[in-house]
């Protein structure tokens, strides 16, 4: 009976063993991919900052045109005008291909490293109208252009999801908000 309970332990303690070895890591081993918030008012630096790792390393999702006048560093951009831009630009960073190249921006291969979400504040409006032009669409009693408290929590979620999924990417990333 003894032996049956040192068998049962031992081999607890192997599968224990396990998986350390498959969770158990050195900092040196482990590539880090930051994530980062910078929170100002307009006209502060937070988009020059987003670029300051590289600008042919960076791809900025503007919504704000901020980078328009950027002409001396000539960052690479996507444009965003509507909540559908947001989606379609997820659709395509996600592959993990996207480089200059692939873009028509430079000559660069490699793919992106750095992501700058250059304005979620811009971006969750955007959200805000997109669930509001879908209820609109749905029912044909609702006042068009007028928001309804519901509106707000689904524009949450759409903004909660585009955060997580560029946090969940293999990519550094600055956000920025005002």
């Amino acid at each position: 009976m003894e032996s049956e309970d040192l068998m049962a332990r031992g081999k607890t303690e192997l599968d224990y063993l396990k998986i350390a070895k498959q969770r158990a890591h050195r900092p040196s081993q482990k590539k880090h991919f930051p994530k980062i918030l910078v929170y100002s008012r307009n006209k502060k630096g937070k988009t020059t900052f987003s670029l300051s790792a590289g600008v042919d390393k960076t791809i900025v999702l503007d919504p704000e045109k901020g980078t328009d006048a950027m002409v001396a560093k000539d960052p690479h951009v996507w444009p965003v005008s509507k909540w559908e831009d947001v989606q379609e630009f997820w659709g395509a960073i996600r592959t993990m291909k996207l480089s200059p190249y692939e873009l028509g921006t430079g000559k660069s291969k490699e793919p992106f490293e750095w992501v700058s979400a250059d304005g979620l504040t811009k971006m969750n409006n955007m959200a805000l109208k997109y669930i509001g032009r879908q209820a609109e669409e749905r029912d044909l009693d609702r006042r068009p252009g007028i928001v309804d408290r519901r509106d707000y929590n689904k524009s949450g979620e759409l903004m909660k999801d585009l955060i997580n999924n560029l946090h969940s990417l293999k990519m550094r990333v600055v956000f920025t908000a005002q």
